[in-house]
């Protein structure tokens, strides 16, 4: 007996199995391909996949289907550290500006900042590959250091000079490396910090001119 008269229908599958097909055949496609490109993202060689399922994956690479592109696909193999160091007594004596984000004494950690992304310190940060020209934002912070930017000097933890900017920047550049467990028991430092060289020439403000000055 049935409520209202009405009475159940049975319901056509013939045709479920197609559209399944339809809807999860692209899928798995696409989760195929996204394995096949997914090694060198762990570090693992290329030849981890079979050449059948490279040379598969390379045939439909023009269909835009999966792509290997991921953040910071490729990212510089050490770390070199950037310092801005500032002197008002003609290069006689310097003081370091510090980041808020990155360390720079051998004692320091970096610190946890998550969810937040310290952009300042990345781009810092993606300005220390080999070969390349100074970057924009080194010359652009070491301009305002040197007139006194409030908006730049907020970039920085401390202000070493706080009655009037300095007169030149210099850009010292170090290669850290993590220690050992058993260095850092014995001395509490978590890095080595060895001095490679300059980042750039020495930048001076002639203050009568009105203009920077390059060091060669």
């Amino acid at each position: 007996m049935y409520l209202d008269g009405f009475k159940p229908v049975a319901r056509d599958r013939s045709g479920s199995i197609p559209r399944k097909l339809i809807f999860y055949g692209p899928l798995a496609l696409q989760l195929l391909l996204s394995l096949i490109l997914t090694p060198p993202y762990f570090g693992l060689p290329s030849s981890t996949v079979p050449w059948f399922l490279a040379d598969f994956a390379a045939k439909l690479r023009y269909f835009r289907l999966a792509s290997d592109y991921h953040l910071y696909r490729h990212y510089i193999g050490f770390r070199h550290q950037l310092d801005f160091q500032g002197s008002d007594d003609g290069g006689r004596t310097w003081r370091t500006y510090q980041y808020r984000y990155l360390p720079q004494d051998q004692n320091q950690i970096v610190p946890f900042i998550a969810p937040y992304f310290t952009r300042y310190e990345a781009a810092v940060g993606l300005c220390m590959e080999p070969g390349i020209e100074p970057n924009p934002v080194i010359k652009g912070t070491a301009a305002g250091l040197l007139t006194g930017s409030a908006p730049v000097l907020a970039l920085f933890k401390n202000n070493p000079f706080p009655d009037h900017p300095p007169d030149r920047i210099t850009f010292p550049l170090y290669d850290f490396k993590f220690t050992t467990l058993v260095d850092l028991s014995k001395t509490g430092h978590y890095w080595t910090k060895k001095y490679i060289q300059d980042y750039m020439p020495e930048v001076q403000v002639d203050r009568n001119a009105r203009r920077f000055k390059v060091m060669r």
